[in-house]
């Protein structure tokens, strides 16, 4: 794979053996950046002439494996790939895993963290990984590099080769959402052309013009959506405030018949004060004329119990006088008795 123009940067991510980039004196780029798990230590060596600066990482890109990971090595070299065959299995019916050997996997935005040579516009990446494809593409995307890169170099077939690679026809809608044309296709391999994107800036524009349309009728259509909820809860506000008004009003006449009855208890009970002062008053002067009937009912029972004594004295001497009396006129018959009776005697003889 030839550049076309000269980058700034390329960062390199396959999985193939035999990585060759040339480059002339006039597409030199300041850095390079290579991404491969099997490239020999030559080949590292090889590549040093491609650019000013070389770093390579011998991993291999992935969103859905953990390090390490088990690299298929394909009877075909070129079908080297971390997911196992699916379509390319229709193309070469004899494929078959020769070996499998653990490798360091790494994320692009892991990648552009650590690599020193940062890109800068304009720069290249060649994306020979498959079913790492729209992964890898949405981290670029994400990330504080996506404006860097001009053009986008990958690899893939037309049907899903592996589990979860990408097709041409899924990742040409892809990157033409994210303001990418297709320039070129080269089918040096017919089952796996090369597509080269190229940052369309009037696409882009043309998009970003277009999203925030779309986000200002959004917004439009929230803040409408807004107005009208808080209409209608302005409606609600004003309802309840009329209900709260009525209840307030009702409240306050109510309150002003308690006040009312208030006063009326007010004055009932400076009556009832009054009343009890009087009856107070009254219980005192009743309790001073008790005492003094108490004295004189004291004085009384004491002259009562005198004259009871003096009545029962008596008593006793009219009781004796009437025995007296009663042996006196006793006597007195006795005397009369013998007084006729002498006579009689006086007159018999």
């Amino acid at each position: 794979m030839q550049p076309e123009q000269k980058f700034h940067s390329i960062i390199d991510i396959s999985y193939q053996p035999n990585l060759q980039l040339q480059t002339s004196k006039d597409t030199k780029p300041e850095n390079m950046v290579i991404v491969n798990p099997i490239l020999s230590v030559r080949q590292r060596e090889e590549q040093k002439c491609s650019a000013a600066q070389v770093h390579v990482f011998p991993c291999a890109l992935s969103y859905q494996h953990k390090s390490p990971a088990q690299l298929n090595l394909f009877n075909l070299p070129s079908a080297t790939s971390l997911h196992q065959p699916e379509g390319i299995l229709q193309l070469y019916p004899n494929l078959q895993i020769r070996k499998q050997t653990p490798v360091e996997v790494i994320t692009l935005a892991e990648l552009l963290a650590t690599t020193p040579a940062k890109p800068q516009k304009p720069s290249l990446l060649i994306l020979q990984s498959a079913g790492e494809e729209i992964p890898a593409l949405d981290d670029l995307f994400q990330g504080d590099y996506k404006d860097s890169f001009t053009q986008i170099k990958i690899r893939c077939g037309h049907t899903p080769l592996y589990q979860t690679s990408a097709t041409v026809n899924t990742l040409k809608e892809h990157l033409t959402k994210h303001g990418y044309t297709l320039k070129t296709e080269m089918y040096t391999d017919p089952d796996q052309p090369l597509l080269t994107f190229e940052r369309n800036e009037l696409l882009l524009e043309k998009q970003q013009l277009k999203f925030a349309n779309e986000t200002l009728a959004a917004e439009k259509q929230q803040q409408a959506e807004l107005i009208e909820r808080y209409k209608q809860k302005l409606e609600t506000y004003e309802n309840d405030l009329s209900e709260m008004q009525a209840k307030s009003d009702t409240l306050q006449a109510k309150n002003q018949q308690l006040k009312s009855a208030n006063e009326t208890l007010a004055a009932e009970k400076q009556q009832q004060a009054e009343l009890i002062e009087r009856y107070k008053q009254e219980l005192e002067t009743h309790k001073n004329d008790l005492s003094e009937m108490q004295a004189k009912s004291d004085t009384l029972q004491v002259e009562n119990s005198a004259l009871t004594k003096q009545q029962k004295a008596l008593q006793e001497r009219q009781n004796l006088l009437e025995g007296e009396l009663l042996k006196a006129e006793a006597q007195i018959e006795l005397i009369k008795e013998l007084y006729f009776t002498g006579k009689q005697d006086e007159v018999n003889r």
